[in-house]
């Protein structure tokens, strides 16, 4: 506290028109090493818990010469003028953000590159993502002619004929609307915004329930500044508090999991504690619920391997837009997502979204004790490699639940920034670890191989461990 007034006292009493365009490096000799910006919000108090495990950290007021900047509730940062003058001491520097994560992040450029990926794997882009369009509001294009002929095909043929339009890149379930049917779809688009972007994308009409009503996973991923890709295995579930009816598109507590939507029902907690679920109590729903050919799923051997190739397929879209620390002139970066997947009644795993500055407020038992977990390890994983405790320092007990993930490289032209060093080193091509992955051609999340993980099919299917 006494520095933070300091620090506070200096910056009132110095002249505001010689204050430095742009941060750097902590050199300080006296105190802790390092300097940590941490910006309010979305339970930013877990990193503060971070920063008091290691004593070679303090915290540092926005605006002040910083080693770490967190923005967890997706605050911007400047990339302009956010870091250091100088390249070397910048690249020292290390922030919670990637400048090219709209790549993966915003809906319509997820569906674009996925859709290229998949053409360049030679793989079935259903097996990622729900057959999805782009589309801008007020524009006739190629595209929007392409969903009119797609979704009349699929009400005839199948009677499948709902669908949900997401606007570009809001979050909490903001302007999401259901559509019992591509007429109500071009409805909605004409009260939007002329030329606002909007992805239409054909809705689960048969999920997988839990007694009945909705759920969705929201998977954890972590990026670190040497391109390494993890996957979190204690993440959670999201329930919904209404019984799904596919038939009634107007409530949308039924159909969204997004805790802006069913926080506010009276509903919320009644079935589950802040509508979430642990993995493990996930598992134990799953062990008394066959699906309609008489399978029991498990979260190990058929849930978590169709997340994984989603993850995978993510990532090698994104890896080339992500420059190494090593170059650049800007400071060096990692990122944690949360990802967003829906189950449907046969077991098949669909990526839904891919969100930054994920949620991480302590609702619920679950959340309360997996998520200072959760980030103290991508501390470990991501920050304490760049600002290593010094000598004598004793640092926390290491933790193991971030599991690597081998992202095999983008094939084709097109792809910027660190291509060459994304595939630098990889040692099998991109149909290659697809099929050791998948275990063959028509993708079958239970025939992967996940040795890497240490997730061995479990005999009894009642634990995830």
């Amino acid at each position: 506290m006494k520095v933070a007034r300091a620090l506070k006292a200096a910056r009132s009493a110095s002249d505001p028109s010689k204050t430095p365009s742009k941060a750097s490096v902590s050199s300080s000799s006296a105190g802790p090493p390092y300097n940590a910006t941490i910006l309010k919000g979305n339970e930013s108090s877990l990193m503060h818990e971070c920063l008091a495990k290691r004593s070679w950290w303090r915290p540092t007021p926005e605006g002040e010469k910083y080693s770490f900047w967190w923005g967890g509730n997706g605050q911007h940062f400047d990339w302009e003028a956010g870091y250091s003058a100088d390249p070397k001491q910048a690249r020292q520097q290390l922030v919670c953000r990637f400048r090219r994560a709209c790549e993966v992040c915003t809906k319509p450029r997820l569906a674009v590159n996925l859709r290229r990926y998949a053409r360049e794997a030679k793989i079935d882009l259903g097996s990622l993502i729900p057959l999805t369009f782009v589309v801008n509001a007020g524009d006739e294009s190629n595209e929007l002619s392409r969903f009119k002929t797609t979704a009349a095909s699929l009400a005839g043929d199948q009677g499948e004929s709902i669908w949900i339009v997401k606007p570009r890149n809001q979050n909490r379930g903001i302007g999401i609307e259901v559509c019992q049917s591509a007429k109500a779809v071009e409805a909605h688009l004409k009260k939007r915004k002329k030329g606002s972007e909007h992805i239409v994308q054909k809705y689960i009409e048969r999920p997988l329930l839990l007694r009945g009503r909705k759920f969705d996973i929201r998977q954890f991923v972590l990026v670190t500044p040497d391109l390494q890709v993890f996957m979190y295995r204690d993440s959670y579930v999201r329930t919904c508090s209404t019984a799904y009816d596919a038939a009634n598109v107007a409530d949308k507590s039924m159909h969204l999991t997004n805790d802006f939507v069913q926080k506010f029902l009276p509903s919320y907690g009644q079935h589950e504690d802040a509508n979430k679920l642990s993995f493990a109590e996930l598992q134990a729903i799953l062990d008394e619920t066959p699906t309609a050919d008489g399978r029991r799923l498990s979260v190990a051997d058929d849930l978590w391997p169709g997340m994984l190739r989603c993850v995978q397929a993510v990532f090698a879209c994104a890896l080339p837009h992500y420059p190494p620390a090593s170059v650049g002139s800007g400071p060096t970066s990692f990122e944690v997502y949360g990802l967003d997947f829906m189950v449907d009644d046969e077991g098949k795993v669909f990526l839904l979204e891919v969100n930054t500055s994920p949620a991480l407020f302590r609702h619920g038992a679950w959340l309360t004790e997996m998520l200072p977990r959760m980030v103290e390890e991508l501390f470990q994983k991501a920050i304490d490699p760049h600002f290593p405790p010094p000598p004598g320092a004793t640092a926390p007990e290491p933790m193991h639940k971030f599991e690597r993930v081998d992202v095999p490289p983008l094939l084709g032209a097109g792809a910027r920034g660190g291509a060459a060093a994304a595939a630098e080193g990889a040692k099998t091509s991109l149909r290659a670890a697809l099929a050791h992955s998948t275990g063959g051609a028509d993708v079958k999340a239970t025939s992967l191989k996940l040795p890497a993980l240490g997730l061995g099919r479990n005999p009894n299917r009642k634990v995830w461990a």
